[in-house]
């Protein structure tokens, strides 16, 4: 299996001798953002068989609580030093098999990137077939093995589920709106995202609106929703660095990754994490609804 290969490249015998593809980030955006930048580095390295190290250029409170939630990308190695080391120039240049440390500027627009997502995107159907899997539950794999979580928030996760009395079957449409909304998708009503419906809701948004004026109508016709309306308040920009907003977000995209169907929108990276672990957990690609674009892969 693809995560027991990723285990043993990322817990090499010794660390000292290991080779290390170093993936070094500037991150900018949110959660779903960085998680699709490590699966991209991971790929990387895979293809290349190497250990893969992520440091970041920006320390910032994001990732610094990020770092107390979820585990390590190794437990026995993270140096990213050694004998000597180049940087990345695409799979194009083979003069890399000479390095111990290849260390990779990720940069959405140079030209080294957009070659090697042409190549990778042959790699990628290669491990597919090898594996057997689609494209989604292949990045799906990657994310379950990247979001492993610390035993803290493992037990959070249990308590959450405990107090809003998880159970199935259970439809989990996720509402994004505030910032994604200036820019990058269209605002979908709720009525787009309860069609799919039945009874039971697990609602994740990071609008509070949606909880206190939107929901009235459909709870007169007797679907019921559960979730945590708190979770939505911590989403405003002044607080969504902080430990508690980054803990409920991963709870959120972990829940959504257990329900039965989801219904959401594909241009939100959060819904497409979401998507990508359900996958990881049952191969069904037809148990979800996206309200705008189709299912795309891109860090």
């Amino acid at each position: 299996m693809i995560v027991n290969r990723i285990y043993k490249l990322q817990n090499p015998p010794n660390c000292r001798l290991a080779s290390k593809f170093v993936c070094i980030l500037q991150v900018k955006w949110g959660f779903g953002y960085i998680m699709h930048h490590y699966t991209y580095c991971l790929i990387l390295a895979l293809k290349l068989n190497r250990t893969l190290i992520i440091r970041e250029t920006i320390t910032n409170t994001y990732t610094s609580n990020m770092k107390t939630l979820i585990r390590p990308i190794s437990d026995t190695c993270l140096d990213q030093n050694g004998d000597n080391s180049t940087t990345w120039e695409g799979m194009s240049d083979q003069t890399h098999h000479y390095y111990q440390v290849i260390n990779f500027y990720f940069n959405h627009y140079s030209k080294v990137y957009l070659q090697d997502m042409r190549k990778l995107t042959q790699f990628n159907i290669e491990l597919q077939s090898q594996f057997s899997q689609p494209l989604s539950l292949f990045i799906g794999l990657l994310l379950r093995y990247l979001m492993r979580p610390t035993l803290e928030l493992s037990r959070y996760y249990d308590n959450y589920k405990q107090r809003i009395q998880w159970k199935h079957p259970i439809v989990g449409p996720h509402v994004r709106r505030t910032d994604k909304l200036w820019v990058e998708a269209k605002y979908h009503s709720m009525d787009e995202y309860i069609k799919y419906v039945d009874q039971l809701v697990y609602l994740a948004t990071d609008e509070p609106n949606v909880w206190l004026n939107e929901l009235s109508p459909y709870i007169e016709r007797q679907i019921e929703f559960t979730g945590d309306p708190h979770i939505s308040r911590k989403a405003f920009n002044n607080i969504r660095n902080s430990y508690e907003s980054i803990r409920d977000l991963i709870v959120e995209v972990l829940v959504l990754s257990e329900c039965d169907y989801i219904v959401c929108t594909f241009s939100s990276n959060v819904c497409r994490l979401g998507f990508e672990l359900r996958m990881s957990r049952i191969n069904n690609s037809l148990a979800f609804q996206s309200l705008d674009k189709k299912y795309y892969y891109n860090p």
